[in-house]
């Protein structure tokens, strides 16, 4: 569609030069034979006969020419939109695929910002942007080549002039594209990591009076950001206004010359009408050209974040979902000693170390220790979220499929996770409304309410949300460490 598109600007570009020198002097193209073969089987008898049937055929050759770009720039879009969304769809599914360790390791901040703002920017400032140039490309190819073709030496002498001037500036601006994109890749990851520490520690903001200072970090970001937004812009823009007042003195000169060195103006006017309208059509293509080559520099930060996000290994993904393992005995940990690697270190402290631990089926165990003792740690290794630096989680004696273990178990965490859906939802987390079990649901919420009527629960929990919380809570609590039946 780009080829096609670049070639009915030529066609049309073309078109130009016999219906202008119609306009102008009829008898001199009456005279070709060629022409005037064409002219009698289409009924006319002399030359001013010819006007119309050009003015239609230069009419429609413009028409299907916007069409065609029309077409291609819907088409670009469409085609844009879906490779965004696959990218997008990608990197977030190798993100929740990641172990968690990983996890625990990263900022939920630059996660969070690669996986929405970086692939939303890398949509507009790398996908559409790379199209609209290689469509830009091809019509500027097209349109300098039927340029060539009129007047050579016209045409060379304006493309180096405009060709050279354009080249100039993106020299003259890449590195610092480079840099505001940068900035911008960090003031967005900076103002949504403000927005969660905000919110997320919100109780504790209001008892210590600190929103001021959350206000003045959100707002010396998102200033530095529209600054930055509001440079990037004008930099990518700048240049149409210039080559403008280039492209109008470059017509009055090429005037000035054609006329001169011609017969007269009749002669003279429909190269200076071609040159003109390929002077129209060539600089707002060049100008997009340059602008997109300008997102295309801008968006390098975003293009890096967001491969960096696709690059994550895939490991944990399987084809089918993992069934329970059979539990009869107890769960075991043996010598087991845990520390988080790091790349740069060798000698990290250890979390835990030689731990052996024996839980029976059916018993209740408390682990209680001072914060940063690994208590923590303890849990996510006895449910099988980290893999043991040394020794080994032993269910009934022997080693367990991870993925099979985990879907025998469930956790009730300290601070319960709520998403913004039904209570139904929300105690069956993570299955689709209609594939949840009704039945099942019934009975494990009729348990938490079976000694307090449902309309004291409401007059108790105020809001939706909390009536939630407890639910979600009560119904998954006996599930912490039973095999589910």
């Amino acid at each position: 569609m780009m080829i096609v598109s670049g070639l009915a600007e030529v066609v049309s570009l073309t078109a130009v030069v016999p219906f202008l020198t119609v306009l102008a002097d009829p008898s001199r193209v009456w005279s070709q034979p060629g022409i005037h073969n064409w002219a009698t089987r289409i009924g006319c008898s002399r030359p001013d006969d010819m006007a119309f049937p050009l003015t239609l055929a230069f009419v429609v050759a413009t028409f299907i020419s916007a069409s065609l770009r029309l077409a291609n720039l819907w088409l670009s879009g469409r085609v844009g939109a879906a490779v965004g969304s696959d990218i997008a769809h990608e990197a977030y599914r190798r993100t929740l695929y990641q172990p968690y360790s990983v996890h625990t390791a990263r900022n939920s901040s630059t996660v969070i910002t690669g996986v929405i703002t970086h692939v939303n920017r890398l949509i507009h400032h790398i996908i559409y942007a790379g199209l609209q140039l290689v469509s830009c490309s091809i019509v500027v190819i097209g349109i300098a080549i039927c340029l060539l073709v009129i007047d050579p030496t016209i045409a060379l002498l304006s493309l180096a002039v405009f060709g050279s001037a354009y080249v100039a500036m993106s020299l003259r601006t890449k590195h610092r594209l480079l840099t505001l994109g940068a900035t911008q890749a960090q003031c967005n990851q900076a103002l949504l990591q403000t927005v969660q520490e905000g919110l997320g520690g919100i109780r504790d903001i209001l008892l210590d009076h600190s929103q001021p200072f959350y206000i003045a970090k959100y707002r010396h970001s998102d200033n530095l950001l529209r600054q930055s937004e509001a440079e990037s812009e004008f930099i990518s823009g700048f240049p149409r206004f210039i080559i403008e007042g280039l492209g109008t003195a470059a017509i009055a000169v090429l005037a000035y010359l054609l006329v001169s060195r011609s017969d007269g103006i009749a002669t003279a006017l429909p190269i200076l009408g071609a040159c003109a309208l390929g002077a129209q059509r060539l600089l707002p293509s060049i100008q997009q050209g340059y602008f997109s080559f300008s997102q295309l520099r801008s968006g390098m930060a975003d293009l890096q974040a967001v491969v960096a996000l696709l690059d994550q290994p895939a490991s944990l993904i399987e084809p089918e979902p993992a069934k329970p393992l059979p539990f009869t005995n107890e769960i075991g940990l043996r010598s087991v000693s845990f520390r988080y690697a790091q790349p740069d270190s060798d000698c990290t402290p250890w979390i835990l170390r030689r731990i052996n631990l024996t839980i029976s089926k059916g018993e209740r165990v408390a682990i209680i220790g001072p914060t940063g003792s690994g208590k923590s740690t303890l849990v996510d290794l006895l449910m099988g979220l980290l893999e043991p630096t040394e020794g080994a989680l032993l269910v009934d004696g022997k080693a367990p499929d991870r993925k099979s273990w985990q879907a025998t178990i469930a956790n009730v965490p300290q601070s319960i996770f709520l998403a913004d859906t039904s209570i139904a939802e929300n105690i069956a987390l993570g299955i689709p409304f209609a594939n949840i079990d009704q039945p099942r649901l019934r009975q494990a919420a009729l348990r938490r309410i079976i000694h307090n009527p449902l309309k004291s629960l409401l007059r108790r929990f105020r809001s939706i949300r909390a009536l939630t919380a407890a639910l979600a809570t009560a119904c998954f609590a006996n599930r912490i460490w039973v095999p589910v039946a």
